[in-house]
């Protein structure tokens, strides 16, 4: 009847209509999604193991490239701060952010690129969604997939590579012997050979699941970045990001199409036809052979792109961060300065934090006391982090921060190692030994320690301390040291300066202002705390009997 064929002609407009309004409205949700998003710490599940596998895997050449050690790391909370600041859309971004903060830039000119790209992502909101939008299409928690295909090293047992080729053929062959030798060729050649196809099909897939698992990631992966590598941007500042992608995707042209058509064949048809096909052809595993024969060839452009979308996505997360922030600045470097002067400045994890101000010089170096809870360890922690900061994602939560670029070390966090039979002390002294190690001529380095050699007796610490002092300050080095040793702020040397850090009793117990002061510190406040917590008066007192 040609009325029905009619009506279900009529019928297509409508259905393609619907498709497209549903396609509409998810990415009238998603963009809904990452404007809500926009500015707000993001609650995510954070593997540092996989998070960290890009920047430990690099091959870092350049001898210029200071990078933030795993002590210095640690010590700063760095992996707390870390998750503060990742608002990014996929692994390899959250990969190359974590990167950029281990890795400080020593140039004001690759900062001021990395800044310009940061603000215009704040500003022009038409060109962070339209990044974010096709991020957003990638799987952020493919757990590495992405990373093993591209950066590792993909090689399948190839040995019975010629298998996956000759034996459809064979099978092939027996079906042609079936008319002229009919059912004894079937049950004796056709049907073992059949099984033997099914056998070694499925023993093949159980070994590569793995990389045929990836194909779908790495299929994604090259749509987006060709599209954005297509996009038509009136920014110069995004020109060797677009220009860059666009010219690796035209390398991985055979990889893009190639994936496609795995991806198709994984794909489950309706009447389940696919599966015997890639089960008597060796359909698939054939063409997985040949994609990464092509990443093994165009490697170099893959991890182009990996890098440069990653990079990206990092920007747009430090963007997010600054959107998120009540205050902040951008650092103004001098080359050739040799000091840092940060005014006002907050510590990233505080809330309603008491901002200091601080001014530290080459060759100089600060001498910190104070009581108990006062605020000594946050303060040095508060200096590394901004820092960092300034020297990573151009921003510092100041009201402003100059100076020059350093080198930044630190000793804070030292543990006893039982395991490892190492005491206190000796954990302390080969991290400080470390930071001795670390200092050269061609950038001075900030050295931020807490408490020098507490895991001794006082007399021997005191003298070894005093003598440390005195080296790192001739060392090309500004040096920070907290500790409640008042012996330390007799050292006679007048490149130190001291500041303190104070209490009071209130009538709700201690109180703290969190404010540094010039001078020495001249309160003890243990006794007062056991006092505080409840002790007994014999042992919270300070009559001795």
């Amino acid at each position: 009847n040609p009325l029905y064929y009619m009506g279900w002609v009529m019928l297509l407009p409508l259905v393609y209509l619907g498709f497209k309004l549903h396609r509409r409205r998810q990415i009238f949700l998603i963009i809904e999604r990452i404007r809500g998003e926009w500015g707000r710490e993001l609650k995510k599940d954070h593997k540092f193991e996989d998070i960290s596998r890009l920047y430990r895997g690099m091959d870092r050449i350049d001898e210029s490239q200071l990078t933030i050690d795993d002590q210095t790391w640690h010590d700063l909370n760095m992996d707390s701060i870390f998750k503060k600041i990742d608002r990014t859309t996929t692994s390899f971004g959250q990969q190359i952010l974590y990167s950029m903060l281990r890795i400080p830039l020593l140039e004001k000119r690759k900062l001021l690129k990395r800044h310009e790209i940061i603000n215009l992502f704040q500003k022009n909101t038409g060109i962070r969604e339209d990044i974010l939008l096709r991020l957003n299409r990638l799987n952020s928690s493919d757990r590495g997939v992405l990373y093993n295909l591209i950066w590792g090293e993909a090689s399948p047992d190839s040995g019975w590579k010629w298998i996956y080729y000759t034996f459809p053929v064979f099978l092939l062959g027996t079906l042609v012997l079936i008319p002229f030798m009919g059912a004894i060729a079937l049950i004796r050649i056709t049907m073992p050979d059949f099984m033997m196809n099914i056998y070694l099909y499925y023993r093949a897939k159980a070994k590569m699941k793995v990389y045929l698992d990836s194909i779908s990631s790495l299929s994604s992966f090259l749509v987006i970045a060709h599209e954005i590598g297509n996009m038509k941007l009136d920014e110069p500042i995004l020109e060797e990001y677009i220009a860059g992608l666009k010219s690796a995707c035209i390398h991985c042209r055979r990889i893009m199409k190639k994936t496609r058509k795995l991806q198709k064949l994984e794909s489950r048809d309706p009447f389940g036809l696919n599966e015997y096909i890639k089960m008597l052809s060796f359909m698939d595993i054939r063409a997985l052979f040949a994609v990464l024969e092509d990443l093994r060839i165009n490697r170099e452009h893959l991890q182009k792109i990996y890098k440069t979308l990653g990079k990206l996505d990092a920007l747009l997360s430090i963007a997010s961060f600054r959107a998120g922030l009540s205050r902040y600045c951008i650092p103004n470097f001098s080359s050739g300065e040799d000091w840092i002067e940060i005014q006002e400045m907050e510590h990233p994890l505080i809330q309603n934090a008491v901002p200091n101000s601080v001014r530290l010089e080459k060759n100089c170096g600060l001498i910190v006391t104070g009581s108990n809870m006062s605020g000594k360890s946050t303060f040095m922690r508060t200096i590394g982090v901004n820092a960092i900061f300034a020297q990573t994602i151009y921003t510092c939560l100041a009201d402003s921060y100059g100076g020059g670029f350093f080198r930044i070390m630190t000793s804070i966090s030292q543990e006893d190692n039982i395991v490892g039979g190492k005491s206190y002390f000796l954990s302390e002294a080969e991290s400080l030994l470390r930071i001795i190690k670390g200092l050269n001529d061609k950038i001075p380095t900030l050295c931020i320690i807490d408490e020098i050699f507490r895991g001794t007796n006082s007399e021997e610490r005191i003298g070894a301390a005093q003598r440390l002092l005195e080296y790192m300050v001739k060392q090309n080095a500004a040096v920070i040291v907290a500790t409640h040793d008042l012996e330390l702020t007799q050292i006679d040397n007048p490149s130190y300066r001291c500041y303190h850090f104070s209490e009071k009793v209130g009538q709700t117990g201690l109180e703290f202002d969190f404010k540094l002061k010039k001078g020495v510190s001249t309160t003890r406040n243990a006794l007062k705390i056991l006092g505080h917590l409840g002790y007994p008066s014999e042992i919270a007192s300070r009559r001795v009997k």
